[in-house]
């Protein structure tokens, strides 16, 4: 009688501990999972804070491109208002040349 309340209690001390252990591995499974999803996260947050960097970066020189190209397309216009005015000026004077009153000299 007395050894089988024995058996017993020894069954349940084991199962006790063993409910403990088991509990103890599913806390520590969950927080490696935690710790996991957190590092996880903080990843991707550092994934997606460089993509913006690049991105605005990216901005930038499209920017720089744009005004450098207004630039360029400014020059050129003006370059061509130049030459427009030069051929202007150019046609007159051949004008003029060509109409000019032939100055006879008096001897």
């Amino acid at each position: 009688m007395v050894v089988v309340e024995w058996q017993q209690q020894q069954q349940q001390m084991q199962q006790q501990m063993q409910q403990q252990q088991q509990m103890q591995q599913q806390q520590m499974w969950q927080q490696q999972q935690m710790w996991q999803q957190q590092q996880q996260q903080e990843q991707q947050q550092e994934q997606q804070q460089e993509q913006q960097q690049e991105q605005q970066q990216q901005q930038q020189q499209q920017q720089q491109q744009q005004e450098q190209q207004q630039e360029q397309q400014q020059e050129q216009q003006r370059q061509q208002m130049q030459l427009h005015m030069q051929s202007q000026l150019q046609s007159q004077l051949q004008y003029r040349k060509q109409h000019q009153p032939r100055q006879r000299w008096r001897g």
